[in-house]
């Protein structure tokens, strides 16, 4: 897709925008693909003990200056873990976040999904869209020093 691209097309950019904790793509299937295309990763990437994995992202390299030009991106936005216990599936504000994501190719189940909503409540994110389908576009960082936070998440 971005080296190779098939016949009679252009060589392609790609950013990837995961959503933590994703219910209807599993966490697992994007960070594979991203592998497969040698995306690099914006760090950091998840607040501290997140992410369920010894490694997080093991095996996709770091960007390490922005604007970042690179041929394919990953870019991580949580909306906080499931709060406080007990609110399930209900959706309300009180109670946004979801699970840490399973370790299999499975989404999970409870908590809010954050696939639409990630984009739905943060503008940075459509301003990190914007500027990458520029002509000649590029991956800014919008988050400075911390992950990336959205749908009113500020972090731990």
């Amino acid at each position: 897709m971005t080296s190779d691209p098939p016949p009679n097309t252009p060589r392609h950019k790609v950013l990837q925008l995961l959503s933590f904790g994703d219910h209807q793509v599993a966490n697992l299937a994007t960070e594979v693909q991203a592998r497969t295309l040698g995306s690099r990763l914006r760090v950091p990437a998840v607040d501290p003990g997140r992410h369920a994995d010894r490694e997080p992202y093991y095996g996709i390299p770091r960007i390490h200056r922005f604007p970042y030009e690179g041929d394919a991106s990953l870019v991580i936005w949580d909306i906080g873990p499931l709060r406080p216990a007990g609110c399930g599936a209900t959706g309300t504000p009180e109670c946004l976040g979801t699970l840490t994501p399973p370790i299999g190719n499975v989404p999970p189940r409870e908590g809010v999904d954050p696939h639409d909503l990630v984009i739905q409540s943060e503008p940075r994110i459509r301003r990190q869209i914007s500027e990458f389908l520029r002509i000649d576009g590029k991956v800014i960082d919008v988050c400075g020093s911390a992950p990336c936070h959205a749908a009113g998440w500020t972090g731990p």
